[in-house]
C-alpha cells in the first residue's frame, strides 16, 4: 500500500524506537510531525495538540478536531486529564457532536468537567474485548451515562463506522462476528 503522508505527534522524530518501524516505507512517504495550529491535508481536521515536542508518551497525544458529515468530531488519543483540563484552557469555546474517548475509556482519560464542556451526543470507546487493564473503566462508563452520551464501544459492538453521503443524515454502524447494526444518527442537521 502506498502511503502519501504519516502524521505524528510533534517530537517523536526524535524517538529512535518510533522512527526505526517507518524505515521499512516506500520512498515518497512524507512524514509530518504535527503541533497545534496545523491542518491535515485535504481533511477538515485541524491539530489541537500537542503544543510542546514530547517524546511519545499519552500526554504527547495528537489531538484533532473536525467537522464531517455536518458534525463536530474530536480524536483524544491517549490524553490523560490534565491535559484534557489545559486544552480547555487553550479553546474555550471547543465542542463537538462525536468524541473519540481518550485512552480506551481509561479512568485516566475523559474528565467529566471535559466531556461536559464539550457536549458530544456521541463517544467512540476503542478496547480490545477482555483486555488486561479492564478498559473501558466503570466510571468512564458511569459518566457516559449520567451525561446522556451515547456510546459505541469496539469491545462489545465490534467495528464502527460513519456513513453519509450529501444532504442525508448520517448513520453509525457497527459489525460484531457477521452481525451488523444501523444506527441513525439523531442530528436533525441536513448533511
Amino acid at each position: 500500500m502506498q502511503i502519501k503522508r504519516i502524521y505524528f505527534p510533534w517530537g517523536m522524530e526524535r524517538n529512535r524506537s518510533f522512527m526505526h518501524r517507518l524505515v521499512h516505507l516506500k520512498q515518497g512517504t512524507e512524514l509530518i510531525p504535527a503541533r497545534a495550529g496545523m491542518k491535515i491535508a485535504k481533511t477538515s481536521l485541524r491539530v489541537l495538540h500537542p503544543h510542546h515536542p514530547g517524546f511519545g508518551h499519552n500526554e504527547d497525544s495528537l489531538v484533532l478536531w473536525g467537522k464531517i458529515a455536518g458534525l463536530k468530531w474530536i480524536f483524544t488519543g491517549d490524553l490523560p486529564r490534565v491535559e484534557e483540563v489545559k486544552l480547555l484552557q487553550q479553546y474555550p469555546k471547543l465542542q463537538a457532536d462525536v468524541i473519540k474517548l481518550g485512552h480506551h475509556g481509561s479512568k485516566t482519560a475523559s474528565d467529566p468537567s471535559f466531556l461536559r464542556r464539550l457536549a458530544p451526543r456521541f463517544g467512540i470507546i476503542s478496547a480490545g474485548r477482555a483486555n488486561r487493564y479492564g478498559h473501558p473503566n466503570h466510571q468512564t462508563l458511569d459518566t457516559l451515562q449520567r451525561l446522556k452520551i451515547r456510546s459505541f464501544s469496539t469491545q462489545t459492538q465490534g467495528m464502527i463506522s460513519f456513513e453519509y453521503r450529501a444532504g442525508q443524515a448520517g448513520r453509525f454502524k457497527t459489525k460484531w462476528k457477521g452481525k451488523s447494526d444501523d444506527h441513525q444518527s439523531t442530528s436533525s442537521q441536513n448533511y
